[in-house]
């Protein structure tokens, strides 16, 4: 009687510690998944692994030296010398130098929040990109299948490209310009223009304001088959944004400093009605 009731008291304690050792297992696993998530969310947030993993170790453990941080982690010297720079620039942690060594500390941690904004910098920064590439995209898409379409040009090279297909037109181009403004602005295209109407042998009808360098234009090329240029009244406005038409297409350019952007719209109807527009001003001139 004795010896059942020693064994069945054996058995309770048994289970006990089974229990016991269970719930041990499960929050030690717990905390590895809480580990492992607040790891992989500080890689989200722009760090990389080593850096992550010594961040978090130093916000578990305090101030620690390199030699600390090598036995914490199994990383290399090198690696950890990497982390801990990276950890710096994004005022992070800290370090005091005590004689040879150094000792470094996490801040505080809402000091995150910085690389949160600096995630959300990036990610509007994306967005503008793939807006740009989709509106482009969608440009030559509806153009190919005989649509109405827009696209975007913007710096110098996708400019070149732009000038490379436009510049081989057989119409005549029809410009409104302001030659001042182009030159204040963007020197560079004009430089451009100028080389690829000598390269195509290109035939323009430009209406251009009444500045100095649109006078001087006139007079250089009045002997010119290929150019013709007719001046606005003193008493209208300069511009200050151009446009050309030529093959159905409409061009718009805008004249800010270091902003070479030009945004072509392909539609004949439009086109035809704005060299009509054109042609009448011209007229009238």
């Amino acid at each position: 009687m004795t010896l059942q009731l020693n064994y069945a008291m054996m058995e309770v304690e048994l289970e006990k510690i089974t229990n016991i050792s269970y719930l041990t297992l499960m929050l030690n696993n717990v905390n590895l998944d809480k580990k492992m998530s607040i790891h992989e969310s500080l890689i989200k947030f722009g760090l990389d692994a080593p850096s992550s993993e010594i961040y978090s170790l130093l916000i578990n453990q305090g101030e620690l030296s390199v030699s600390d941080i090598i036995r914490g982690t199994e990383f290399s010297r090198t690696t950890i010398h990497g982390s801990l720079n990276l950890l710096i620039d994004k005022d992070l942690i800290e370090y005091k130098k005590e004689g040879r060594n150094a000792f470094y500390n996490a801040k505080d941690p809402s000091k995150l929040n910085s690389l949160l904004e600096d995630q959300k910098l990036e990610f509007n920064k994306l967005t503008d990109e793939y807006k740009n590439v989709i509106n482009s995209l969608a440009g030559t898409f509806n153009i190919t299948n005989k649509k109405p379409g827009i696209k975007f040009y913007e710096g110098l090279d996708e400019l070149a490209e732009l000038f490379e297909t436009k510049y081989k037109t057989k119409e005549t181009i029809y410009t409104y310009v302001n030659r001042d403004s182009l030159l204040l602005t963007n020197k560079k295209i004009l430089e451009q223009h100028i080389k690829a109407i000598e390269k195509y042998d290109v035939k323009e009808k430009i209406i251009a304001a009444d500045t100095p360098s649109s006078r001087k234009i006139k007079e250089i090329v009045k002997n010119d088959k290929n150019t013709e240029i007719k001046i606005l009244p003193k008493d209208k406005s300069p511009f200050q944004a151009g446009m050309d038409m030529y093959d159905g297409k409409i061009e718009y350019a805008t004249y800010k400093q270091n902003q070479n952007i030009m945004i072509v719209i392909e539609d004949p109807e439009v086109c035809k009605m704005h060299r009509q527009i054109f042609e009448t001003l011209w007229r009238l001139i």
